[in-house]
């Protein structure tokens, strides 16, 4: 039981649902090997596709259609 002296915590506001379930549309999109690997790689430095694709050992194609998905739900940015 707290005393008179302890200062009370400053909790953060709670977040909307709204952005909770993004963030777990996010953490799903990330739920597989390959798009760890990729996060991992990108953290790194930056990439080609091709070299991404390489590096993790999948097609090219293959490997756009990770990015697009991590880019859909807001897990990549491009700039």
């Amino acid at each position: 039981m707290p005393n008179s002296t302890t200062k009370p915590r400053n909790k953060p506001p709670p977040a909307d649902f709204a952005a909770l379930e993004q963030a777990a549309e996010c953490l799903r999109t990330l739920a597989h090997p390959h798009r760890l690997q990729i996060v991992q790689l990108l953290l790194e430095g930056e990439y080609t596709v091709g070299d991404l694709a390489r590096e993790c050992g999948i097609p090219s194609h293959m490997m756009s259609e990770h990015l697009r998905l991590m880019q859909r739900c807001g897990c990549l940015l491009y700039t």
